[in-house]
């Protein structure tokens, strides 16, 4: 079961704005995932790329989660990233905007139903917890710094990234939290024990209660997803379903971010950090790589 709620914040409320926190969530008969982006509210196109953040996220773990499970840090963050850039790209050029006015925060969490466990990505200042067994604890917390929060499209931002895979034996449910809310949470860098006990007992009604007689500055946004033992048997899918690999010639080759506008000075050259998220697969033998994303 999927529980979400979002609201607007008292400071796009008093300026006629608009809720920039997007709540996305997708299920097949393997994979559930839940996502949370919140887009930066002095960017004039903030909710159209969290809304972009938080879908791609999603469709790319839904549909590909049998990879991520399995891929190293770097990979999980590598590739997520880059498929995020690319679509953001995609309506930069639609609108021909700066890249920069759809920058969002972006957390996402994906649950294998067959093997029991639970891959978490967090980028900027969301936070995601689990409950189970009476208790609750943090498993990604807000990435903030002295250059502030990282987003989207944060040059480095995939050293800003906290990503795990976990067993979720003991776990009740996960939830993902935005910053509106999860300050109204916590006291003294501790959950308020109201609020713990609502969600060690999976009371996420009273929760939306809770939050919503809160005086909140800004958007205020959660999503959670039961990850309890379901009494019904797991059918397995056709595998014929899950063989197809992303547009790539082999799924372990090495990728290397590029900087579009550098590759278009000196083609010869493959810089090796994330830019603006179109990643290319070094060929080896000296010609210009092709762009390529995840393919969904």
């Amino acid at each position: 079961m999927i529980a979400k709620w979002s609201r607007m914040g008292d400071y796009h409320a008093s300026t006629n704005g608009e809720n920039q926190d997007v709540v996305c969530s997708g299920e097949n008969q393997k994979y559930t995932v839940i996502s949370l982006a919140d887009g930066v509210s002095t960017c004039r196109k903030a909710k159209m790329g969290a809304q972009i953040a938080g879908d791609a996220i999603t469709c790319l773990l839904l549909k590909r989660g049998d990879y991520f499970l399995d891929f190293d840090k770097k990979d999980t963050i590598d590739i997520t990233l880059s498929h995020i850039l690319c679509e953001l790209e995609r309506q930069k050029e639609k609108d021909s905007s700066q890249l920069e006015e759809y920058s969002s925060t972006v957390a996402s969490v994906l649950f294998d139903k067959e093997n029991r466990r639970l891959l978490y990505f967090n980028l900027g200042d969301s936070v995601i917890l689990a409950a189970g067994g009476g208790y609750c604890r943090f498993l990604a917390m807000p990435a903030e710094n002295f250059a502030g929060c990282p987003v989207t499209t944060t040059r480095g931002a995939d050293r800003e990234v906290d990503t795990r895979v976990i067993d979720v034996d003991g776990l009740d449910s996960v939830i993902i939290c935005s910053d509106g809310a999860w300050r109204q949470m916590v006291d003294e860098n501790r959950l308020k024990p109201e609020v713990s006990a609502m969600l060690q007992n999976g009371r996420y009604e009273e929760l939306q209660a809770f939050l919503s007689d809160q005086d909140c500055f800004d958007d205020s946004s959660f999503i959670s997803m039961d990850v309890r033992q379901s009494t019904e048997p797991f059918r397995k899918t056709d595998e014929r379903q899950s063989t197809e690999p992303f547009r790539r010639i082999d799924k372990y080759q090495k990728i290397r971010a590029v900087q579009s506008t550098n590759q278009k000075k000196n083609p010869g050259k493959t810089p090796d950090r994330i830019s603006d998220g179109c990643f290319m697969t070094d060929t080896g033998n000296g010609r210009r790589p092709e762009v390529w994303h995840a393919s969904i």
